[in-house]
C-alpha cells in the first residue's frame, strides 16, 4: 500500500470513487521480515478525506463489512486484516453495519476500565477478559475512520486503554485523543502500541514481548489503573 499511496488519495478519494480496497498483512509480519510489518496505513490513511477505514475481529464481521462497503457506495473503503486470522470460511449474509458504528462486545458488571481495541486484539482481550476475570470493558472499534463519537461519549466517563499493536503515531488513540480534545471532554487515556521506531525481526510472540504490546503488557496496565484508583 505504501507505493499505491498517490492512487488512493488523488486517483480515488479526491474524486469521491467508491471503491473497496483489501490490504493484508495488517500489524506485524513475524517471519515475513523487517520491512514487511504492517503498522504504517492507518497514519498513512487517515489524513486523506472521505476514507473509510475498517478492521474486521473474524471472518464473520469482515463479511459484514464488505457487504456495508458494496450497499454504501458514497465512499472508498479500505479494509485491513492480518496474514494469521482471515481464513475462507464460506460466510453468507446479507448483514450489514453502521458505517462507523463500534460495538461494547464485552460489558463487566465491576467494570473499571474501557478497553478500545480492534482487529486480532478483539477475540484475543475477550478471552484474557474472561479467563483472569478483568474488571473492563471491551469495545471493538472495527471503524477506525470514522470513529463511533456516540460510543467515544459514552465511555468517556471512565479511564481508557486503547490498546493497538500498530504505531502509536498517527493511531486510533490519536484521532480518538483529537475528538476529545476538540470537544472538551476530560478523559483520562492510556496507550500500548508501537512507540517511534522501526521494528527487528523475530516470530510474533518475541516481538510483542520486545515491543511491550502484548497481552501481558495489557493486563498489567490495567492493574496500574487499578492501583492508581484504589490510591484516589
Amino acid at each position: 500500500f505504501q507505493r499505491a499511496y498517490d492512487q488512493l488519495n488523488h486517483d480515488i478519494a479526491r474524486m469521491k470513487l467508491p471503491c473497496l480496497i483489501g490490504i493484508d498483512r495488517a500489524g506485524l509480519v513475524g517471519g515475513d521480515g523487517a520491512t514487511h510489518h504492517g503498522v504504517f496505513d492507518i497514519g498513512l490513511i487517515a489524513p486523506i478525506p472521505g476514507v473509510v477505514i475498517m478492521a474486521p475481529k473474524d471472518e464473520v464481521e469482515a463479511q459484514k463489512l464488505i457487504n456495508t462497503a458494496y450497499y454504501n457506495k458514497d465512499y472508498p473503503y479500505v479494509m485491513r486484516y492480518s496474514k494469521n486470522k482471515v481464513i475462507n470460511t464460506h460466510q453468507h449474509t446479507d448483514e450489514t453495519i453502521k458505517l462507523g458504528q463500534w460495538e461494547l462486545i464485552k460489558e463487566a458488571n465491576d467494570a473499571v476500565i474501557n478497553v478500545v481495541t480492534y482487529g486480532d486484539n478483539v477475540n484475543a482481550v475477550v478471552e484474557i477478559a474472561e479467563a483472569d476475570h478483568l474488571p473492563i470493558n471491551i469495545i471493538n472499534a472495527r471503524f477506525i475512520k470514522p470513529v463511533d463519537t456516540e460510543m467515544l461519549e459514552r465511555i468517556s466517563d471512565k479511564p481508557i486503554i486503547v490498546y493497538e499493536t500498530d504505531l502509536i503515531n498517527g493511531s486510533l488513540g490519536s484521532i480518538m485523543s483529537l475528538y476529545y480534545e476538540k470537544n472538551h471532554i476530560d478523559v483520562d487515556m492510556s496507550f500500548i502500541g508501537i512507540e517511534d521506531h522501526y521494528v527487528t525481526f523475530g516470530d510474533n510472540e518475541s516481538l510483542y514481548k520486545q515491543e511491550h504490546i502484548s497481552l501481558n503488557d495489557l493486563k498489567n496496565k490495567i492493574e496500574e489503573i487499578k492501583h492508581e484508583k484504589r490510591k484516589n
